[in-house]
């Protein structure tokens, strides 16, 4: 039997994908923060959107750039990515003080992180006010693999140790279960 559940608290109820969200302001400060609240919201044209609090440093520097990056961290580097999701980048650097390379994107003006093996360099499509969070949606413009987890042109996932959020506790993605559409065949 399912029982009735505090809503605030329901949110923690689901895995989210954790991302590194890549800034720069208007006076060129770049940062990076953590972010699981993150999900494809439309494959053509690509959207990615990313709720952030607008007491953050990320939100106001979005909004003045109008670009973000997206950038899948991996399960080796996950002490700088809780790192980057408590440290506040408004007295300091997070990519010297936290250990992380900052690449600089092709299209849009805003830091990519080197350590993470996939990246998405967003144009700012929308912001929608939601409460707590704005929602941040964005054009993916570019999306960038690191070679390794490439075979043929084609990207394997397999080999990609992406970090999940449940509940406050970061998990690795697990093993492969089944292929989309697998019951056909």
């Amino acid at each position: 039997m399912k029982k009735e559940f505090q809503l605030g608290q329901l949110i923690n109820l689901f895995p989210s994908p954790v991302v590194l969200v890549g800034s720069r302001d208007s006076s060129g400060k770049n940062n990076v923060m953590t972010a699981a609240w993150f999900g494809v919201l439309c494959s053509v044209p690509p959207y990615l959107g990313v709720s952030i609090r607008p007491s953050r440093l990320t939100n106001r520097a979005i909004k003045e750039s109008k670009c973000f990056s997206i950038n899948i961290p991996e399960e080796k580097i996950l002490e700088k990515v809780d790192l980057a999701g408590i440290i506040s980048g408004c007295s300091c650097d997070k990519f010297k003080d936290i250990g992380l390379t900052l690449e600089e994107a092709k299209k849009i003006n805003a830091p990519l992180v080197k350590e993470c093996p996939i990246s998405y360099e967003c144009e700012l499509k929308e912001i929608i006010s939601l409460g707590t969070h704005d929602l941040f949606i964005g054009e993916v413009k570019l999306a960038l693999v690191d070679e390794n987890l490439l075979e043929d042109s084609k990207l394997k996932t397999q080999n990609i140790k992406a970090l999940l959020l449940f509940s406050n506790e970061y998990f690795g993605v697990g093993n492969k279960l089944a292929s989309y559409g697998f019951k056909k065949k």
